[in-house]
């Protein structure tokens, strides 16, 4: 086993972008979710931490004046268990992504209910709006029929209230599709993981 290759291979997934904590202060209001980002995030530092105690402890294990005075048991165990802990420790970052694509897959659902209420209330405010701004309407359309409708979409639309709801439900809109891609790309991550897995456990079969 060539010890400084299998470091480079496993580092290099620390550079995956599912693997930078997640936020939660799209969801803050929901304690339960906020709870599970929360605990989510620190078994994530948990796993990346492993990773690196592993690229140590193999290249302790390939400093002979380390082990120059060591018995052939305290080696021998030393190379087992980082043999074991080449799989592990992959796979505790297999298990950190999976996890982390089920606490967006409720993120996204929680932002979506978010923002199916705030079009509701958009609706609503636009046509109260149009309601009260029914005499200018009339007046638009009296001076110029053909651009009247755009004029007066133009007049709800820069309303106080509807510019505060359309703003928020933008705002909400853009949440739930950050949360969406980010979801997308831990599938993406995951198969980087899994192929390592592969290289790993091909190395260490028993040879036929």
């Amino acid at each position: 086993m060539n010890w400084q290759m299998e470091n480079v291979k496993d580092v290099k997934l620390l550079d995956l972008a599912s693997l930078a904590p997640l936020d939660a202060s799209a969801v803050a209001a929901d304690d339960s979710l906020a709870g599970m980002v929360e605990m989510h995030n620190a078994r994530l530092a948990r796993a990346v931490d492993r990773v690196r105690r592993l690229a140590a402890d193999r290249q302790h294990l390939a400093d002979f004046t380390a082990w120059q005075a060591a018995d052939s048991a305290d080696i021998a165990t030393a190379r087992c268990r980082v043999r074991r802990e080449s799989w592990d420790a992959i796979l505790e970052l297999r298990r950190v992504l999976e996890e982390c694509q089920t606490i967006l897959g409720e993120m996204a659902r929680q932002l979506g209910k978010q923002r199916d209420n705030l079009d509701e209330k958009y609706s609503a405010i636009v046509a109260s709006a149009e309601k009260r701004l029914c005499r200018e309407r009339r007046g638009l359309e009296r001076a110029n029929p053909a651009t009247a409708g755009s004029h007066f979409a133009d007049l709800v639309a820069g309303q106080k209230p509807v510019a505060e709801a359309a703003e928020a439900l933008a705002a909400a809109r853009q949440a739930l599709d950050a949360v969406s891609a980010e979801r997308r790309a831990v599938g993406s991550d995951l198969s980087a993981v899994a192929a390592r897995q592969r290289e790993v456990f091909a190395s260490s079969a028993p040879m036929p």
